[in-house]
């Protein structure tokens, strides 16, 4: 991702070739379509085909409008800014709230889970774990969940996130705030047992 400021350059230049342009055409969708997956996922309800259809709308989308980028902000909080207005748009579009919700609840389903290489009881703790986790998430509201979505995961901070959001850093961090505070209580019932 480093690459990309020069590469804005070349796709920016009148000049560039079209070799200059598929490369960083490439870079953006390589380092960005399964991080988006993701984000979609736990934004919307639909099947795998139409998020996918949404992943490369995006794409395409972002690639069409580079020339707006303004380096002064982060490359990354805006392509998410457009990822999550296009998939807004999508929602309107559709009405489809109710189907939402049912996705959302599955989101962190969708989070890629690093293999393990402790013992068979450590590795049987961590699922419980995840699970109780993945069921805290769907307990959260459609917002939180994607507040949570880009803290966690993606590891944005407030500000960056609150411009996503079109919410203030200080909104932000106090909805994280309690996010992890009810997530606490959570694993505390639900260990006590």
């Amino acid at each position: 991702m480093d690459k990309l400021p020069g590469q804005f350059k070349l796709f920016l230049d009148a000049q560039a070739n079209q070799n200059s342009r598929q490369r960083l055409f490439e870079t953006i969708w390589t380092h960005y379509y399964s991080r988006l997956a993701v984000f979609i996922r736990g934004m919307i309800s639909s099947p795998d085909a139409d998020v996918e259809d949404l992943i490369q709308e995006i794409l395409l989308k972002v690639f069409r409008n580079l020339h707006r980028y303004k380096p002064r902000y982060s490359f990354n909080t805006w392509i998410y800014r457009i990822a999550r207005n296009h998939c807004l748009d999508y929602l309107d579009k559709r009405q489809n709230y109710l189907r939402v919700v049912q996705t959302l609840q599955r989101d962190t389903q969708a989070l890629p889970r690093v293999p393990s290489v402790n013992s068979p009881e450590e590795q049987i703790l961590e699922s419980e774990l995840v699970e109780t986790i993945d069921c805290y998430m769907g307990t959260l509201s459609s917002e939180d969940r994607q507040i949570a979505m880009l803290r966690f995961y993606e590891s944005m901070n407030y500000r960056d996130i609150g411009s996503i959001m079109n919410k203030p850093a200080g909104t932000v961090k106090y909805k994280v705030h309690m996010i992890r505070s009810g997530l606490r209580d959570f694993l505390e019932k639900k260990y006590e047992r």
